[in-house]
């Protein structure tokens, strides 16, 4: 059975009906979810899946939902691909889908960040010693 981690920004708080759609996609196929616990696109996608009475605790991939803005977002979607799981990422502002399987996709997708969001995911890899030399080998 497969996993997906789902989670997004603090700021979205109503999940498009894209995301949605996806989400029903992943419960028709018995897909197990794992769901972020922050506010913002977390509680939503907790309410709408548990409202659909639907319940998970590993993941083998990720979902995430992003205002172009948060940081902690993009974070988890790196630590997924560092793991080498697939990563969806629904860009909230242009209601679009980017999907990424591996660093060299994600290097690409980050080189299309702001400079803003390139210095705080760099800031709050630098704790992360796992993560913290190729987050900033990605900036360069």
């Amino acid at each position: 059975m497969s996993k997906v981690f789902v989670g997004g920004s603090r700021r979205i708080i109503r999940l498009h009906p894209e995301v949605t759609a996806r989400l029903d996609q992943m419960i028709a196929k018995q897909v197990s979810i794992l769901v972020g616990d922050a506010n913002g696109a977390d509680k939503s996608l907790q309410h709408f899946l548990k409202a659909k009475e639907y319940r998970s605790r590993e993941t083998d991939s990720g979902l995430m939902i992003w205002d172009h803005k948060s940081a902690g977002t993009l974070m988890n979607a790196f630590r997924l691909v560092r793991q080498g799981k697939r990563v969806s990422i629904f860009e909230a502002q242009h209601n679009r889908f980017q999907e990424l399987q591996n660093e060299s996709e994600w290097t690409d997708f980050f080189s299309r960040c702001s400079d803003e969001v390139k210095r705080r995911i760099e800031k709050l890899s630098a704790s992360d010693s796992e993560i913290a030399a190729p987050v900033q080998a990605s900036l360069l």
